[in-house]
């Protein structure tokens, strides 16, 4: 159901059929059938970061990951700037500068000391 959008390239505020990490997270979330949080004001990491703490009430943070669930990453800085959507724990799929969208490993190296919370 996903596949088509490996390797899809990465455009910062690409809602398709490029797509930055937000945007991919909108798309797989509708083919899923799982809304989710449309931050109008988003267009940089650092505005995510707001809009992200400015609904947060809009989300239900979770103790451990689920199926389809989101994930905030911290990437650069120490705010949770980058997401992505759980799809069978611990892989994820996320849409990121220089690598498009891939299906990564939450447990991994690069990843596990980087996650912030999990939302549904």
């Amino acid at each position: 159901m996903l596949n088509d959008l490996l390797g899809a390239k990465y455009e910062l505020n690409g809602r398709g059929p490029k797509y930055d990490c937000y945007g991919l997270a909108i798309e797989v979330c509708n083919r899923l059938n799982i809304s989710i949080p449309l931050f109008h004001d988003y267009t940089t990491q650092e505005s995510m970061h707001k809009a992200i703490l400015a609904h947060k009430h809009l989300c239900n943070k979770l103790d451990k990951p689920e199926d389809n669930c989101i994930v905030l990453l911290r990437v650069t800085s120490r705010y949770p700037t980058h997401l992505g959507v759980v799809l069978d724990y611990p892989k994820f799929i996320h849409a990121i500068e220089k690598r498009n969208v891939v299906i990564e490993r939450l447990d991994s190296l690069l990843w596990r000391e980087r996650i912030q919370g999990f939302y549904r």
